[in-house]
């Protein structure tokens, strides 16, 4: 058998030699699912909220908690924590009907019952629209005092942090429920919810800290001035 010459082995001269591609499939390409959001299992879900409250509580590991949850973010996965910490506050609306249902049922007629329904929606949107309203502002103020954070992981831990606030406020306002309003264990679960109330800033404070690279004084600015827009807001708006 006679040995083929270089001339035809080498593809530059030999064309037939190069080796062809396979065949493109004409197939139309599968669709990419869009980016979203994937929710656990209520049990994981459960799992994961009292990881946070866990970590929320540890005072002296506050920062690497924020370091932690930083992560990428999207701002629609603020959404559902929110939610659920704003049902937590309307636990004891809902336990103070049933407690005025009880003791004075000819007292609970539809319209008022109707009532209380239209006040737990306005106190749920207007809960919802306060966060968000809160939060875009200190990442406003705390952008223009030179920030460089991004504002959907800074929504996401301060609902875990609103969550976690209201874990603790929720079952003493039940408490509350059982105590006349001018004795002594009303007004000592009063000034414990006002204590985890600063504890709830201190943690606004820490996340601008850690999320924006701003000092002290500048992450202060942001919050009081958060705080100043939203009381003056309030304000106006009901007189």
């Amino acid at each position: 058998m006679k040995e083929r010459s270089k001339d035809q082995t080498d593809p530059k001269k030999n064309p037939k030699e190069i080796p062809m591609p396979k065949e493109i499939s004409k197939e139309s390409p599968k669709a990419v699912a869009p980016d979203t959001v994937s929710f656990p299992s209520p049990a994981k879900s459960v799992a994961i909220v009292f990881a946070w409250f866990k970590r929320y509580v540890d005072f002296n590991n506050m920062d690497s908690f924020i370091k932690d949850e930083y992560g990428t973010g999207k701002i629609q996965e603020s959404f559902p924590i929110i939610v659920v910490a704003q049902m937590l506050s309307l636990f004891t609306l809902v336990i103070a009907v049933l407690f005025s249902a009880i003791l004075a049922p000819g007292q609970t007629t539809p319209a008022y019952a109707q009532l209380l329904l239209t006040m737990a929606v306005i106190i749920l949107a207007g809960g919802i629209l306060i966060f968000y309203l809160t939060s875009g502002l200190l990442f406003a103020i705390s952008r223009l005092l030179g920030g460089t954070g991004e504002l959907a992981p800074q929504l996401r831990f301060m609902a875990i942090v609103t969550l976690c606030s209201n874990i603790i406020t929720s079952p003493l306002a039940f408490i509350s429920l059982f105590f006349a309003k001018d004795s002594m264990p009303a007004f000592a679960l009063s000034i414990i919810v006002m204590v985890i109330g600063f504890y709830e800033l201190f943690a606004f404070y820490k996340t601008l800290r850690a999320m924006h690279s701003i000092s002290t004084l500048r992450a202060l600015i942001a919050l009081v001035g958060s705080l100043l827009v939203i009381y003056l807001i309030s304000l106006f708006s009901f007189g």
